[in-house]
């Protein structure tokens, strides 16, 4: 019984550690972002490449802010975007979300400390509709001069 017991608890153990440990991973991923913070930012197709308006902009981060689903993805795999909203801060630190149909959204920006770009997806269906609405509209203006695949 004793060892049933034991067993028992250095599971529960085990869990909560890895638990906590991709709580803290997490959180160290997506940092939400200040308005105010935001100097521009542009929606690219290709080689066509537009600022924000105002309400996509204040829609944008608010977006952003609310992902859900985090996940890393240190090993940067998800292919090639084919569209994006490309965030510039105040501080010249540039924020990319990439629209990835496998794997949701992709978000990359630079780290603090050591320069480090981190990457990783997150679920948030209405950047990920913006984008689709803006590759339609521009795919036409695909770098590679071919209808971009729908």
């Amino acid at each position: 019984m004793k060892k049933v017991l034991l067993s028992l608890f250095a599971f529960a153990v085990i869990i909560s550690i890895a638990l906590l440990w991709h709580e803290y991973t997490v959180r160290d991923l997506h940092h939400p972002i200040d308005i105010h913070d935001v100097s521009r930012i542009e929606l690219i197709c290709g080689n066509y490449t537009r600022a924000a308006t105002t309400e996509e902009k204040n829609n944008i981060i608010n977006w952003f802010n609310s992902a859900t689903n985090i996940r890393n993805n240190e090993e940067r795999r998800g292919g090639t975007p084919e569209s994006g909203i490309r965030i510039e801060l105040q501080q010249g630190t540039m924020i990319g979300i990439w629209d990835c149909e496998k794997y949701d959204i992709e978000v990359q920006r630079w780290s603090n400390l050591g320069g480090k770009l981190i990457c990783y997806w997150a679920k948030q269906p209405e950047i990920k509709q913006l984008l689709k609405q803006h590759r339609a509209e521009h795919s036409q203006d695909n770098i590679w001069g071919e209808p971009v695949r729908r």
